[in-house]
Protein backbone atom coordinates (compact mmCIF):
# COMPACT_ATOMS: atom_id res chain seq x y z
CA UNK A 1 0.00 0.00 0.00
CA UNK A 2 1.34 3.29 -0.88
CA UNK A 3 1.03 5.70 2.01
CA UNK A 4 -0.18 9.57 1.46
CA UNK A 5 0.03 10.69 5.19
CA UNK A 6 3.15 10.57 6.90
CA UNK A 7 2.62 10.95 11.01
CA UNK A 8 5.43 11.24 13.66
CA UNK A 9 4.27 10.85 17.30
CA UNK A 10 6.75 12.22 19.07
CA UNK A 11 7.20 12.36 23.27
CA UNK A 12 7.92 10.83 26.40
CA UNK A 13 6.89 8.10 28.42
CA UNK A 14 3.14 8.58 27.58
CA UNK A 15 4.07 8.03 23.73
CA UNK A 16 6.24 5.34 24.30
CA UNK A 17 3.59 3.28 26.09
CA UNK A 18 1.29 4.13 23.33
CA UNK A 19 3.14 2.67 20.70
CA UNK A 20 3.48 -0.64 22.69
CA UNK A 21 -0.23 -0.82 23.37
CA UNK A 22 -0.89 0.20 20.25
CA UNK A 23 0.71 -2.71 18.58
CA UNK A 24 -0.53 -4.77 20.95
CA UNK A 25 -4.30 -3.98 20.60
CA UNK A 26 -4.82 -2.26 17.23
CA UNK A 27 -1.84 -2.08 14.90
CA UNK A 28 1.33 0.13 14.89
CA UNK A 29 -0.16 2.40 12.25
CA UNK A 30 -3.68 2.38 14.68
CA UNK A 31 -5.61 0.93 11.66
CA UNK A 32 -5.50 3.88 9.46
CA UNK A 33 -3.78 2.31 6.59
CA UNK A 34 -6.74 1.89 4.80
CA UNK A 35 -6.57 5.88 5.01
CA UNK A 36 -3.11 6.03 3.92
CA UNK A 37 -1.70 7.19 6.82
CA UNK A 38 1.45 5.70 8.47
CA UNK A 39 2.27 6.69 11.58
CA UNK A 40 5.80 6.63 12.84
CA UNK A 41 6.29 6.53 17.13
CA UNK A 42 9.46 8.44 18.67
CA UNK A 43 8.65 7.32 22.48
CA UNK A 44 11.09 7.89 24.94
CA UNK A 45 10.80 7.42 28.35
CA UNK A 46 12.36 10.12 30.44
CA UNK A 47 12.24 12.56 27.30
CA UNK A 48 12.72 16.51 27.71
CA UNK A 49 12.27 18.93 25.13
CA UNK A 50 15.80 19.39 24.34
CA UNK A 51 15.43 15.59 23.02
CA UNK A 52 12.93 16.99 20.01
CA UNK A 53 15.43 18.69 17.56
CA UNK A 54 18.03 15.99 18.27
CA UNK A 55 15.24 13.29 17.59
CA UNK A 56 13.64 14.87 14.47
CA UNK A 57 16.85 15.47 12.77
CA UNK A 58 18.38 12.26 13.31
CA UNK A 59 15.57 10.92 11.70
CA UNK A 60 15.09 13.09 9.13
CA UNK A 61 18.15 11.56 8.08
CA UNK A 62 17.18 8.58 7.18
CA UNK A 63 12.92 9.23 6.92
CA UNK A 64 11.04 11.70 4.73
CA UNK A 65 9.90 14.88 6.70
CA UNK A 66 6.12 13.91 8.09
CA UNK A 67 2.96 15.51 6.88
CA UNK A 68 1.86 15.91 10.77
CA UNK A 69 4.45 15.64 13.93
CA UNK A 70 2.38 15.43 16.83
CA UNK A 71 4.06 16.34 20.52
CA UNK A 72 4.01 15.08 23.51
CA UNK A 73 7.05 16.08 25.09
CA UNK A 74 8.27 19.36 27.57
CA UNK A 75 6.28 17.71 30.97
CA UNK A 76 9.63 16.51 32.52
CA UNK A 77 11.02 19.84 31.87
CA UNK A 78 8.83 21.89 34.22
CA UNK A 79 10.32 20.70 37.40
CA UNK A 80 13.83 21.84 36.31
CA UNK A 81 13.12 24.47 34.22
CA UNK A 82 11.71 28.26 34.19
CA UNK A 83 8.53 28.14 32.79
CA UNK A 84 9.43 31.52 30.18
CA UNK A 85 13.25 29.78 29.42
CA UNK A 86 10.95 26.77 28.55
CA UNK A 87 8.11 28.46 26.05
CA UNK A 88 11.19 30.64 24.61
CA UNK A 89 12.79 27.47 23.60
CA UNK A 90 9.44 25.63 22.52
CA UNK A 91 8.65 28.68 20.26
CA UNK A 92 12.23 28.60 19.06
CA UNK A 93 12.59 25.00 18.09
CA UNK A 94 9.26 24.20 16.61
CA UNK A 95 10.01 27.79 13.71
CA UNK A 96 13.49 25.59 13.40
CA UNK A 97 11.32 22.37 12.92
CA UNK A 98 9.28 24.75 10.24
CA UNK A 99 12.71 25.40 8.49
CA UNK A 100 13.12 21.89 7.97
CA UNK A 101 9.76 20.58 7.20
CA UNK A 102 8.25 23.42 5.86
CA UNK A 103 4.94 21.54 4.67
CA UNK A 104 4.38 20.37 7.95
CA UNK A 105 1.13 20.25 10.37
CA UNK A 106 2.31 20.37 14.36
CA UNK A 107 -0.41 19.32 16.73
CA UNK A 108 0.48 20.08 20.15
CA UNK A 109 -0.61 17.50 22.90
CA UNK A 110 -0.91 19.75 26.49
CA UNK A 111 1.88 19.23 29.00
CA UNK A 112 0.15 16.99 31.92
CA UNK A 113 0.45 18.53 35.20
CA UNK A 114 2.80 16.88 37.96
CA UNK A 115 2.13 16.80 41.70
CA UNK A 116 5.89 18.10 41.92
Amino acid sequence: MEFFVDVWILGSSIIYWACRMANRLLSRHLRLEHLGVHISWFGKRGMIWEDVLLTVSHELTYLPPPKVLILHVGANNIPYTNTEILCNRIQQDIHQLAIWMPDYFVIWSDLICRLN
